[in-house]
């Protein structure tokens, strides 16, 4: 995906994804996942800004990330997928508008880092902005909340649906390649 940003020595820097996945070719996986999982700083950029420009979609599930970060490992990208759809299904029984904002905002954080560790970033700017909302000084009405969190299921939805078929698709070529 053209237009990342990688932080490589404490700079960010513009990267072509795919071309970076090419074999033969040197990763920035520490850095890639240091912008992508660090901790948001006050002022500092959100998921959405970091990642992509502004009039670009973010999108359900970058593979090329996930071969990334997987070292283009087919049977690891599986595994970690399988990682995430776990985490998705115990985190997301939190992700209720009636109960206290900072359980939900919890919830949304750590949604939010499992799905930047798969390339789901439109489900981790939703998480972001649940986040964001269910930590702030006065936290958002139930009607705000439940908006906030649909947007969550939404594209968690979307991304298991994207995680499901990608699981698929490399355990097809796994099962190609073996015969």
């Amino acid at each position: 995906m053209k237009g990342q940003i990688a932080q490589i020595e404490g700079k960010y820097q513009k990267y072509d994804a795919p071309a970076m996945c090419r074999p033969g070719k040197n990763l920035p996986v520490l850095g890639v996942n240091a912008v992508l999982t660090a901790p948001a700083q006050a002022g500092a950029q959100s998921v959405e800004s970091r990642l992509m420009p502004s009039e670009s979609p973010l999108p359900v599930l970058d593979l090329a990330h996930l071969s990334a970060m997987t070292g283009g490992d087919a049977e690891l990208s599986q595994e970690v997928i399988g990682i995430f759809r776990e985490q998705a299904q115990i985190w997301s029984r939190l992700l209720d508008p009636l109960s206290e904002a900072r359980q939900w905002a919890d919830a949304a954080h750590t949604l939010k880092g499992a799905s930047l560790g798969i390339g789901a970033l439109k489900l981790a700017a939703a998480c972001e902005r649940a986040e964001k909302a269910g930590r702030a000084e006065t936290p958002p009405s139930p009607a705000h909340a439940s908006v906030l969190i649909s947007e969550i299921k939404d594209a968690l939805g979307e991304t298991l649906e994207a995680a499901a078929r990608a699981a698929y698709d490399l355990a097809s070529a796994a099962k190609r390649s073996a015969s």
